[in-house]
């Protein structure tokens, strides 16, 4: 598709209980009305707290967003899929 681009491939291993959070450019890239991006380190932040579940974190974050961009149209697609490995 983007024949320019290039990816590494990486392993990590989920311990019981960790989140796994995939996102598209639309989250960290969704502007607010003065052009500010909502940004990978407020992200970041937003991933490194305790969440009861993957639904809730992601709900948190998709509120974020909102709120940063005053409920505006985004620009690019606010995707978002996590998963979770169930605790022992």
């Amino acid at each position: 598709m983007m024949e320019s681009s290039s990816f590494e491939i990486g392993q990590s291993q989920l311990e019981p209980g960790d989140f796994l959070v995939a996102y598209t450019d639309g989250i960290d890239e969704a502007r607010n009305p003065l052009g500010e991006f909502f940004g990978k380190e407020r992200l970041l932040s937003m991933l490194k707290r305790k969440s009861s579940s993957v639904t809730t974190l992601l709900k948190q974050i998709e509120m974020a967003v909102m709120i940063h961009t005053a409920a505006g149209e985004p620009s690019d697609d606010i995707t978002m899929l996590g998963i979770r490995r169930k605790p022992m």
